[in-house]
């Protein structure tokens, strides 16, 4: 038995996100039952669920933990007469029930901890009235949200009684039945508001501080009061909802509201929705570990900070192509395109970062991460052996005639053989810059001579004049041209002709750099497209489906081969 391991039963916090997702209903509702048989005592009383005695009330008289069972007494009618039997069942099939006027207290949930008396029911819901003049709380008897103190730092609080009586303010600290206030203008607190999501305190209407005699003006920072004489209220703030979740994401702007780190307002750094937590990066410069619960979002999440980033180089740090370089050229909220030597490739957000360690998603990678980032850079450059020393003057007599020997020995007199020209083609080749396309210079990729390849111009060409415009190149021979005498384009350059953006008629013919092009994309189906990479390379089809708007984006070809955008280039027949 030394393998056997005991495992505990985990509380309705630790299961809250599987809840609240509705994964596995049975296997949670046995848990929640399991967690809450912990605390059934002789004499509670409760309904049976199944079985000959379904819906009869009865009362407790036994436990059986280890076998999971319970032994009630159920009161039956047999020939007139009332009789009591005990019955072993299984606790899930025991409902636990609270009478109206009994004393209970909360053992998990968001009032974890709250003590009451039952004052009422409401489908599956308690009602429970505490005994420190709050407001009444409507539980739920399986509450699967995350446990917390039922009070903090940064609630509403106002004075109900006492020599303070009417004044407002925020919950600064508090000890036993002892709280401190600090004194302000506060919005007013609607208990039947409670559910809003998490709005800032500049969206809410302001109200006097009440009767009190505590003025704004004063040297009065923060009062004590007794819990008993205040109403204390949470602020509205960011909550959990099943359409949408918690609705924060990275890059969002928040303030904490409540808790130990109240006031902290900067931008969401790091989110884990399965604790119910985030990480604030604090305008000040340190980070916070917060409740989602105890924020509020003053603004949502804007790409202006990374689209400074396209047309700079990045990093791609996850994925088949870890470790490549590329230059960012668009990026979205959740996926950016990345052109690299073999083409453009869509990826997420989260696998490309800059040159200075943040994903395009606005986090910064942690320490372990970076080491890692900085050691993937480190490996990508080449370093080349360092030169040898100088070698010294020569000491040849300058007066003496030069000969086959001094010219031999001496490493400052350069002759013939120490020079091998290279071929004028050669040297033009090798300082060709082919962008993304290096394709389009491969003779045996397609057939070029029949085909018309649509590109897209960069801003870079021509000061922009061709942005946002689809090129496509001559044909039969897409690097020369008849138009005005001009022949052969430049080595790097592509012959391409746009539609006139004056006169429509008009056809412009343009030698463009491939560093300046990068393939249009189809845009419906019925067109036919280039496929670029794969199995099918250098192959032409025509596109059955193609998805351009929606995630993920990619077309499919009439043989049912699906490719992402990344894949293929649209074409047009010369024919």
């Amino acid at each position: 038995m030394k393998w056997v391991k005991a495992v505990s039963v985990p509380s309705p916090d630790e299961i809250a996100w599987f809840s609240l997702a509705s994964v596995d209903p049975p296997l949670v509702d046995r848990t929640l039952t399991r967690f809450s048989a912990q605390w059934w005592q002789d004499g509670d009383t409760g309904r049976v669920c199944y079985g000959e005695f379904a819906g009869k009330l009865a009362r407790i008289v036994a436990m059986d933990s280890q076998r999971e069972s319970v032994t009630v007494c159920v009161s039956t009618e047999r020939s007139s007469d009332e009789v009591v039997e005990a019955l072993e069942i299984s606790v899930h099939d025991f409902k636990l029930e609270f009478p109206t006027g009994a004393s209970v207290q909360v053992i998990a949930g968001l009032n974890c901890g709250f003590q009451g008396i039952v004052i009422g029911k409401v489908d599956d819901m308690y009602v429970l009235q505490g005994s420190d003049q709050q407001a009444s709380h409507g539980l739920a008897k399986d509450d699967p949200l995350t446990s917390q103190n039922r009070i903090q730092p940064g609630d509403f609080v106002r004075v109900t009684s006492g020599p303070h009586k009417g004044l407002c303010g925020t919950l600064h600290w508090y000890s036993g039945r002892e709280i401190l206030i600090t004194p302000s203008t506060l919005q007013q607190a609607d208990p039947d508001n409670l559910g809003d999501k998490g709005k800032s305190k500049a969206q809410e209407p302001e109200v006097p501080g009440g009767d009190g005699d505590i003025d704004e003006g004063s040297d009065l920072v923060q009062v004590s009061v007794s819990m008993d004489e205040a109403l204390i209220v949470p602020p509205s703030t960011l909550q959990f909802s099943r359409e949408r979740g918690y609705d924060v994401t990275i890059g969002d702007r928040v303030r904490v509201v409540r808790g130990p780190a109240v006031d902290i307002e900067g931008l969401v750094r790091s989110v884990d929705f399965v604790s119910g937590r985030l990480t604030v990066l604090s305008d000040d410069g340190p980070l916070h570990d917060v409740l989602i619960g105890f924020c509020i979002k003053l603004e949502n999440h804007s790409l202006r900070d990374v689209e400074r980033q396209v047309g700079r180089e990045v990093w791609i740090i996850s994925g088949p192509k870890k470790g490549y370089r590329g230059t960012l050229r668009s990026v979205g909220r959740t996926y950016c395109n990345v052109a690299i030597e073999s083409g453009i490739m869509q990826l997420k957000n989260t696998a490309v970062v800059t040159e200075f360690g943040m994903c395009l998603n606005g986090a910064i990678l942690d320490s372990t991460r970076m080491a890692a980032f900085i050691e993937l850079r480190r490996k990508s450059f080449v370093w080349t052996a360092p030169r040898s020393a100088t070698p010294p003057m020569s000491t040849v007599d300058p007066s003496a005639e030069p000969g086959p020997s001094t010219l031999a020995c001496d490493p400052w007199v350069s002759h013939p053989d120490d020079i091998t020209p290279r071929p004028l083609n050669e040297l033009a080749q090798a300082n060709v810059d082919y962008g993304c396309v290096p394709w389009l210079f491969n003779n045996n990729f397609c057939d070029y001579a029949n085909w018309h390849v649509c590109l897209r111009v960069g801003v870079s060409y021509n000061c922009g004049s061709l942005l946002k415009r689809v090129v496509r190149t001559t044909v039969p021979d897409r690097f020369s041209t008849v138009v005005h005498g001009r022949g052969l384009a430049p080595p790097g350059h592509v012959s391409v002709t746009v539609t006139s953006s004056t006169v429509s008629a008009n056809i412009e013919h343009h030698f463009i750099p491939a560093r300046d092009l990068t393939p249009a994309n189809p845009r419906s189906a019925g067109q036919y497209c280039l496929v670029l990479h794969g199995e099918l390379a250098g192959q032409i089809h025509r596109v059955k489906k193609c998805q351009v708007k929606k995630d993920p984006k990619g077309v499919e070809l009439e043989d049912g081969t699906k490719l992402p955008l990344g894949d293929v280039c649209q074409v047009i027949s010369a024919n």
